[in-house]
């Protein structure tokens, strides 16, 4: 069961699922589609292997025999969603039901999925004494030592790390069994290389990984996706400071991870990504690694990752040392700068999330950040807040910030989502990054003035882009909560 032949085994398979259908033998019928199901995953053909998890789970119905398989398959389709809750309870069911018919794998493979969710959760400390355990029992399964080495780097022992490393790359690399876990290692040495800025390794692992670079990684048959094998090559060669290969080797991550559904590991590919560019620091490449390190933060607080969202938010911090230097200033001296400030939030969002339940509503709010991001990118405003379905953002121009919002509101139109958005100019206090101040209050207060679909401006917004081109609509006097005194509002036309 080597990683060299993957269409070998794909076609093999499928000869055995016709034979076993042919000869009426269900239980044969059974175990090919499970070893279809595992190479077809691996191939990244993740539609094809829907239809043979079907295929799979009729079979398991009709016998009666259930070892806790389709459910291990259904949590590595959960982790790479994202939705580690589910994972987590169907790893669980998994490893009750293996237990009860003393399925041999059911121990090992429940330990693979909960350390990959504790190691999104970092949380993976918590399994380090398990882990040593495994490697003691089971000293020669190099996937078991992948775990203890990613607790090693989250917990920041490097020479706990190193150690792990040592094992895994002994004889350079080559007394690693090359079976069915084999790129699963080598991405987690991969990871360890990186980490210990082991150049000369990190060079080999290189190597040893670019022949399976359009490869989605997994451990055993389907418990585990360590994403597109692109990412780690990715790293490596950032690492090493080939750029144009990392960039490549990004670009093909994220569109392997799009065509998988996996969200969570995209969330690195983005964060990475965006390192790399601002490390590279070409044309645009600031631009693009803020409108990627964005959508990194956005999924990994959805899916409530904490690592990779820490590292986000350490990059975006980076990353706005290069804003507008006035605001910059003001913000290192905690004082006061003009702003334009914008408030949009969804229409309904809560009866919608009510209505299509909590995965889809998690998928399309993940789609409204990309937009509303998409857009704050392109009018060069600055994300200060994300309250769940809405944003604050400040620009260094009201015609921006009315203009982003219109580009915003038709954009997220096509996914059937309406927003209510608000533009206000004044001074605000910063405080680290945190905007504060009543311009902000006035700004919000603005947004839910608005009907769904509209962009609602003040007064003093309106008269500084006169002459703009932009035509607005009386839309009345409004008392805003808190705010003293009846102010009037333009509605943005056309």
């Amino acid at each position: 069961w080597s990683p060299d032949n993957l269409d070998k085994r794909l076609a093999v398979a499928g000869e055995s699922v016709e034979l076993a259908r042919g000869s009426g033998m269900r239980e044969w019928e059974r175990r090919a589609l499970e070893r279809q199901l595992g190479d077809l995953c691996e191939k990244g053909m993740m539609r094809e292997a829907q239809v043979v998890l079907s295929a799979y789970r009729d079979r398991l119905d009709e016998s009666g025999y259930h070892d806790g398989s389709l459910e291990l398959a259904n949590a590595m389709r959960a982790l790479l969603r994202g939705d580690f809750a589910e994972a987590e309870r169907l790893a669980e069911q998994a490893l009750a039901l293996g237990q009860r018919v003393q399925e041999p794998r059911s121990l090992l493979s429940y330990a693979a999925q909960i350390t990959i969710i504790r190691f999104e959760q970092g949380r993976l400390g918590e399994l380090e004494p398990i882990l040593k355990a495994y490697v003691q029992e089971y000293p020669t399964l190099d996937v078991a030592r992948c775990g203890l080495a990613l607790a090693c780097i989250q917990s920041g022992r490097e020479a706990a790390a190193r150690a792990e490393f040592e094992y895994l790359s002994r004889d350079n690399f080559s007394a690693l069994k090359k079976d069915w876990n084999w790129l699963a290692t080598m991405a987690v040495a991969a990871e360890v290389a990186v980490y210990l800025r082991d150049s000369s390794r990190a060079e080999r692992i290189y190597e040893l990984m670019l022949p399976y670079a359009d490869r989605n990684i997994t451990i055993g048959w389907y418990e585990v996706s360590y994403g597109a094998a692109a990412r780690y090559l990715g790293k490596l060669a950032a690492m090493l400071g080939r750029l144009e290969d990392a960039e490549r080797h990004f670009e093909r991550a994220i569109a392997i991870h799009q065509s998988l559904g996996a969200a969570a590991w995209q969330a690195h590919a983005y964060h990475e990504y965006a390192a790399m560019l601002l490390e590279r620091g070409a044309a645009n490449d600031r631009e693009r690694a803020a409108a990627l390190v964005q959508s990194a933060i956005a999924s990994a607080d959805m899916f409530e990752m904490k690592i990779v969202g820490d590292q986000a938010r350490h990059l975006r911090r980076r990353l706005s040392a290069g804003d507008e230097a006035g605001n910059e200033a003001a913000q290192a001296a905690g004082g006061r700068a003009l702003v334009s400030v914008l408030f949009v939030d969804i229409v309904g969002s809560t009866e919608m999330a009510a209505r299509i339940g909590d995965g889809p509503w998690r998928e399309l709010l993940a789609k409204f950040y990309a937009e509303v991001r998409r857009n704050l990118a392109t009018f060069e405003g600055r994300e200060v807040e994300n309250p769940g379905d809405g944003f604050l953002a400040v620009f260094s121009t009201t015609l921006a910030a009315i203009n982003a919002a219109r580009q915003i509101a038709t954009a997220v139109g096509s996914l059937g989502l309406k927003i209510r958005a608000g533009v206000h100019v004044g001074e605000c206090e910063w405080i680290g990054h945190q905007a504060v101040g009543i311009t902000i209050h006035i700004g919000a207060r603005i947004a839910s003035a608005a009907e769904p679909g509209q962009v609602l401006v003040s007064a003093v917004a309106r008269d500084v882009v006169s002459g703009s081109g932009l035509e607005f609509a009386d839309a009345g006097r409004h008392l805003l909560k808190g705010v003293p005194g009846e102010w009037q509002l333009f509605r943005l036309a056309g």
